[in-house]
């Protein structure tokens, strides 16, 4: 944040501690103006485990700098790297916890987010008491910065997923940050640490605590409960996350925690009364519920269509009974005779609430279709003004999902957010049956209404009220139409679904779409020659095991193979970029065989990405282009991408994630377009 001084204020008789503003903001008004509010707001807080802010001060001509109270004590980063192992002990780490917890329980009932909770920015003093800096004040700096510079606020290895994605703040961003925060401090290392930092916290699922330990050859009793937590404020979607920091202490069942005496107590444990191992053990099967629960939370987000034992889709019998949701955006303009603006991000592009139904009591959104089997019913019910429709099955047999919606695909979208109230009752699921239960399915087909990609919100799998499952979906390049449906099915009981909702996310910036003629083509491989004749392959192997070229025929082309859902497969080549350059579009054939996707892993499967990487090194975005987790012929998928502003380099990344099965890649081509300004 800048250079600290040591000082003694004589006003108040008391050292403290001066941090001043980076010289790059000392003559950006809106920066110091941002200041000065943050300050006003940081001096109301008044906590023993939050570092006091005194005052703001401009002196003429020089840097501002902020007077606050001066910790006489290391961080926990530094104390944890002068334990035996590099690591805390729960025991040790235990009573700073609780501390931490107080802390932001209290600043977020003052409406005060932290955004920058790490490891350095807890302080002890020397009585051991934890204390909490630049609590706000962080915030204003790094916020400034990146408007001046272009970076992203924040640690990038600490942040949340909505935070790397430039969301205005909440208290679940220091949820996470709390849970990677704690993480590093029990295994070593944050939950990502090395390569694409960006692209694996917004996409890939981080590895266990007692996994990471494994990895680094270390131990470390971490009670189950415990991991558990830090696993559920790592959750990408925020709503899976423990609300509060006092949820994040109620979950491990924690008594109050005395403060020690010394900071040698509590690091030692002597004299102290430190929490045992059996955490929350009092309430054992409270705590195993919620472990539950967390496993159910974390399987939503999965790939709904994964077996063959799940329905493919509701194929539609004539364009006639085709169940179309009128939508804002209408279809696409080439296909209507009068083009409509385009659907913003927010708008709401499909809502069923089963409120409005036709003469014969049916919703109008969400189509019946078929005719339920034997045991099977459906039904619109009400309870105390809620409107749900709800299906009853007596056995476990195959899928129910009598309701089907669909809408025209704009090819602006580029993602898509579903989301539904779900109750379940009276559930019966076979214990050897993984995919089962209730959720909602999501089918994407062509022109011609063939099938090309499915996935879905995840498994309700055991008794619950009502909850919210929601999944933001990446639109795929190719879909022209997308159906969805509630699917009940594998599972005796009652399953109730509520508010049925399809959000457009994300759409193609202004000058992507308007992005026409190719200027010049900066990659291609079509994998002929790849180390023939002295030619030298692009690709970097780095830790890929086994054979990467693979011939069928005359054709060559690159193949990346798994044989189990853990498995990480990834070659990456660098990507030619210049100044001025704005637009790229990337062009790739592929083929996926014996694909089998971690329902409990979102983005399992195969893809081709581009990371973008600034001056610096460090990942600032990177893009998707052909996400499948799914068998599928040889295919070629296109998408253009505007190139992040702070890009200085980028890497393309074949990958095969967390799945089994084989990745083919072919004819891989990047392009340098233009806007078309005719």
């Amino acid at each position: 944040m800048g250079v600290v001084w040591l000082a003694q204020d004589e006003r108040l008789n008391e050292l403290v501690a001066l941090k001043f503003v980076p010289s790059q903001l000392r003559f950006d008004a809106t920066a110091i103006a941002s200041l000065r509010r943050e300050t006003l707001r940081s001096r109301k807080l008044s906590h023993p485990n939050i570092i006091r802010v005194h005052d703001l001060h401009e002196p003429e001509g020089e840097d501002a700098f902020i007077a606050m109270e001066f910790v006489d004590g290391p961080t926990l980063s530094a104390v944890r790297l002068q334990q035996p192992e590099g690591i805390f002990s729960w025991e040790q780490l235990a009573p700073f916890v609780k501390q931490l917890c107080d802390a932001l329980d209290y600043a977020h009932g003052e409406k005060i987010v932290h955004r920058d909770l790490k490891p350095s920015n807890l302080m002890l003093d020397g009585q051991g008491r934890l204390k909490l800096a630049d609590f706000g004040i962080a915030t204003v700096i790094s916020d400034s910065l990146t408007r001046m510079t272009g970076t992203t606020g924040g640690t990038p290895v600490y942040m949340s997923p909505q935070q790397m994605d430039g969301q205005p703040p909440q208290p679940t961003d220091d949820i996470y940050s709390l849970g990677a925060t704690l993480y590093e401090l029990l295994t070593g290392t944050p939950p990502f640490h090395s390569g694409q930092i960006v692209h694996q916290v917004l996409h890939n699922h981080p590895t266990s605590p007692s996994g990471r330990l494994a990895e680094n050859g270390l131990q470390n009793k971490i009670p189950p409960a415990v991991e558990a937590m830090l696993m559920a404020c790592l959750a990408k979607d925020a709503a899976q996350r423990p609300q509060s920091a006092r949820a994040v202490a109620d979950w491990i069942g924690w008594e109050k925690t005395p403060h020690p005496k010394s900071l040698e107590a509590t690091l030692t444990g002597q004299g102290e009364e430190i929490q045992s191992d059996d955490v929350g053990a009092a309430g054992g099967k409270i705590i195993w519920a919620a472990v539950a629960i967390l496993i159910l939370l974390l399987g939503a987000g999965g790939w709904f269509w994964a077996t063959k034992k799940m329905p493919k889709h509701i194929p539609p019998a004539s364009s006639e009974q085709r169940p179309t949701v009128e939508a804002s955006h209408g279809t696409a303009p080439e296909q209507s005779a009068v083009a409509r603006p385009p659907a913003k991000p927010g708008k709401i592009l499909a809502f069923e609430d089963f409120k409005s139904l036709d003469n014969q009591g049916r919703p109008k959104v969400l189509k019946w279709d078929g005719v339920p089997a034997k045991g099977e019913t459906r039904s619109i019910k009400v309870e105390g003004g809620n409107h749900f429709l709800e299906y009853t099955a007596t056995g476990t047999g195959d899928w129910m999902h009598p309701t089907f919606g669909s809408l025209d695909v704009s090819p602006r979208w580029k993602r898509l957010r579903f989301s539904t109230r779900v109750r379940t009752r009276n559930l019966q699921c076979p214990s050897n049956e993984q995919y089962g239960g209730a959720g909602i399915g999501i089918s994407w087909f062509d022109n011609s209404w063939k099938v090309t990609g499915e996935n879905g919100l995840g498994f309700i799998k055991t008794n619950t009220d009502w909850t919210v499952i929601q999944k933001t979906v990446i639109v795929p390049a190719t879909a022209k139409h997308v159906g969805f449906s509630a699917g009940f099915g594998v599972c005796s009981g009652i399953a109730d679904f509520a508010d049925i909702k399809v959000t457009l996310a994300e759409d193609i910036s202004p000058v992507v779409a308007a992005a026409t003629n190719v200027v010049q083509r900066v990659f291609s491989d079509d994998f002929e020659s790849d180390g023939k004749d002295g030619k030298s392959s692009p690709w970097d192997l780095g830790d890929h095991a086994g054979k990467f070229i693979f011939q069928e025929g005359t054709n060559h082309f690159a193949r990346l193979e798994g044989n189990h859902w853990n498995d990480f497969f990834c070659v990456s080549a660098p990507l030619p970029l210049q100044p001025g350059w704005k637009i790229m579009r990337f062009t790739c054939r592929f083929r996926t065989q014996n694909l089998k996707a971690n329902p409990d892993y979102e983005l399992s499967g195969a893809d081709l990405v581009v990371g973008w990487i600034d001056e610096k090194g460090m990942a600032v975005d990177s893009a998707s282009i052909a996400p499948h987790s799914w068998d599928q012929n040889w295919k070629t998928e296109r998408r253009v991408v505007e190139i992040p502003a702070q890009a200085k380099s980028a890497r393309l990344y074949l990958v095969l994630d967390h799945a089994s099965g084989a990745a083919d890649f072919d004819n891989i081509h990047v392009e340098v377009m233009e806007e078309n300004k005719k």
